[in-house]
């Protein structure tokens, strides 16, 4: 995992996810490789120009972010503001196995474990494409 301190969410984010550590806020999967970050994600969110709690639409105990300028949309795994809350771009997602935990694997071959059950990740994903749709 390569350090990236000051990381932009692009089209080619594939995942955010809150870090465990001291130093390091948060993981990015990228199309380009897995980076650490000291910034937050809602730092990130907000030098994207999305303010957490203006931008970013609630549904269903899950959070839908969406920047159609920019070819950014993602979705939580959480309520927005939990601790563990992880943030999703449906687009790379390749496929979903459960196994103990409910993992994904993306189009580059990353995987990841998500803290949702696959029916939730179901369930929020086909809410996203309504919401996409509305959007559009």
């Amino acid at each position: 995992m390569q350090e990236y301190n000051h990381y932009r969410i692009s089209p080619n984010t594939m995942a955010l996810v809150p870090a465990r550590h001291p130093y390091y806020k948060s993981i990015v999967f990228d199309l380009e490789g897995t980076y650490l970050s000291i910034q937050t994600l809602d730092m990130m969110f907000t030098e994207l120009g999305l303010h957490v709690d203006k931008s970013i639409k609630i549904v269903n105990e899950s959070s839908y972010l969406i920047k159609e300028d920019a070819d950014i949309y993602a979705f939580s795994t959480k309520t927005k503001g939990e601790p563990d809350c992880m943030w999703i771009f449906p687009k790379h997602v390749k496929s979903l196995r459960e196994q103990t935990f409910p993992r994904l694997t993306f189009k580059n071959g990353e995987r990841l474990k998500i803290n949702c059950t696959k029916e939730q990740y179901i369930r929020w994903y086909k809410d996203f494409i309504c919401i996409m749709k509305l959007e559009v």
